[in-house]
């Protein structure tokens, strides 16, 4: 199966709608309708309301469509506005519409048959004294000269620069990043192949209902920028060669749950076009009305609103991939925030410097419901992103460790195309360097794109069948002492073995008996200097290749 590469979008349908802002009197709601025109749905030709992409997706995850991906009734629609009340968007998932009203109006609405309820979801006006979100990100940044390519630590860490020496960076995969803004993406350099190779499909801002997405923050850029920016001998994003949507949901100047919904139809959008991945550093717990606040318990993967709409999501074939939350240093939080809590997610945590230490900002798990949380961590503390002026940055935050490891997963699915969605969350999840011996801190470590394209399983020494486990070179990485190489699963008695650093000296070559399963060759790493490296075992019959991280 090749993944399709053709973007026509289908939009209409989607239930976005432009008019006259209503008076200051009025708050937002949405409004959850009872029933679907089931019959209408039954005879619909689905290009009617979902573009071939979307279905083609959905056929090659035997995925069926239900009455959940058709459009609302227009004649609900109709009433509503009838009553006064202005409709803003509609979401099929939910069957509901957002819409704005005064209290009156929304009383009378709540009489008709045809509401099943109705939910105050933000003022209409947002008051003046509302804080700027976080959105997921460390504040405290910092220059670096651009002199060397800054990504080749947390590309190689995954084993992404292998990925792209494999020839896959992304090419036909559709990613939706959905975040608070993009400012500087349209006019800085290492994004510049994202217009002229028309990698773009679709630019929307669910928040003021417009094209307008380059402005407003630049952690969206940032984001972006860990998959997409491209700066010869400087900066190499992990999935360059994809095509992107992005999508606007976040509300940078307050926080109220309409974000949640406004993410909701973004996630629409994105599964409307053919989205093969939607990748979010967005998070929510608190907000401007404490009546919203979530509490800890409601960390079950079900009960936030953004947590329900990645798991509708998830059902339609897309991969979803978001950070974890940088609540980990907050003692009245600490743990996850959502989407990350929804089983569907791929949850993103950090962890420090060069080590497999849980960064301090990065949040904890396991959920209220006792399932492990984050799922794998990638580097976040500091992370390397590309700012709204082009320039090379420290970043901190699980919201640039969620998209390289979203890279990850754009060039391992283009690598495996017959994968479903799930399967290659599992693939990735399998390849974490803890997934044995998983935690609250860092779930099942780091994602590996060579473990995941073998299948690879890391033994710690416990007790599993052979055939679920190719040993990898052990303890890696490491701060000196001895490195394992396993032989298992060569064939040849009479192999080569070469260590070549980062940039390309020889350090340690050697030949190597293979006399039974139980062989192993040792490298002594002590006298080494900290740095990484590339470790090659050759036979006549397989050749294997390890990124090893010495510290």
């Amino acid at each position: 199966m090749v993944k399709k590469i053709s973007f026509n979008l289908l939009l209409a349908g989607m239930g976005i709608f432009c008019g006259l802002k209503a008076s200051a009197q009025t708050n937002r709601y949405m409004v959850f309708f009872t029933d679907k025109d089931t019959a209408a749905y039954e005879t619909a030709d689905p290009l009617t309301y979902l573009s071939r992409r979307s279905l083609d997706r959905r056929q090659d995850q035997n995925i069926q469509l239900t009455p959940r991906d058709f459009t609302v009734k227009e004649n609900y629609l109709d009433s509503v506005r009838a009553g006064g009340m202005q409709v803003f968007a509609t979401s099929r998932w939910l069957n509901a519409c957002l819409a704005s009203g005064n209290i009156d109006q929304v009383e009378m609405l709540q009489a008709a048959p045809y509401i099943s309820h109705i939910d105050y979801v933000a003022p209409q006006n947002v008051p003046e004294n509302a804080r700027v979100a976080d959105i997921g990100r460390k504040s405290k940044r910092n220059n670096r000269g651009q002199n060397d390519e800054v990504t080749a630590y947390q590309n190689s860490l995954l084993g992404i620069d292998i990925m792209h020496e494999d020839g896959y960076k992304g090419e036909g995969m559709l990613i939706a990043v959905v975040d608070g803004g993009f400012a500087g993406v349209n006019t800085a350099a290492p994004f510049s192949h994202l217009f002229s190779e028309e990698k773009v499909i679709k630019a929307y801002n669910f928040v003021n209902y417009s094209d307008n997405i380059y402005g407003f923050t630049d952690h969206g850029s940032e984001a972006l920028s860990c998959m997409a920016a491209l700066s010869e001998g400087v900066y190499t994003g992990g999935s360059p060669d994809a095509h992107y949507m992005l999508l606007v949901s976040e509300d940078v100047s307050s926080e109220y749950r309409i974000e949640e919904y406004n993410w909701i139809l973004a996630a629409e959008m994105a599964d409307s076009a053919g989205a093969d991945i939607i990748s979010t550093s967005l998070g929510y717990n608190y907000f401007n009305d404490p009546t919203m606040d979530y509490s800890l318990t409601d960390m079950d993967g079900e009960t936030a609103v953004i947590s329900v709409g990645s798991n509708i999501a998830a059902e339609t074939g897309m991969l979803l991939i978001s950070s974890a939350g940088n609540e980990g240093d907050n003692p009245n939080w600490r743990t996850i925030v959502p989407p990350a809590d929804a089983p569907s997610v791929l949850a993103v945590g950090s962890f420090f410097g060069k080590t497999f230490d849980r960064a301090g900002f990065s949040s904890m798990g396991p959920t209220t419901d006792g399932r492990i949380k984050p799922d794998v961590v990638a580097t976040g503390s500091p992370a390397y992103t590309v700012n709204q002026f082009g320039n090379a940055t420290q970043a901190y935050g699980t919201s640039f460790a969620a998209p390289i490891v979203t890279g990850l997963a754009a060039g391992f699915w283009q690598a495996n195309p017959s994968l479903t969605a799930s399967e290659v969350k599992e693939r990735l999840i399998r390849s974490g360097n803890s997934y044995l011996a998983p935690d609250s801190l860092i779930g099942h470590g780091a994602p590996n794109y060579q473990r995941a394209q073998e299948n690879i399983v890391l033994s710690d020494g416990l007790d599993l069948p052979e055939e679920d486990i190719i040993p990898y070179p052990y303890p890696n990485p490491l701060s000196g002492g001895m490195l394992h190489v396993p032989l298992t699963g060569f064939n040849d008695h009479e192999l080569q073995g070469s260590l070549i650093s980062n940039d390309g000296r020889l350090m340690v070559k050697f030949d190597v008996q293979n006399d039974g399963k139980e062989a192993e060759e040792q490298i002594q790493m002590g006298n080494l200097p900290a740095g990484i490296y590339l470790l090659t075992l050759t036979g006549k019959s397989l050749t294997r290749r390890y990124r090893i991280v010495k510290y």
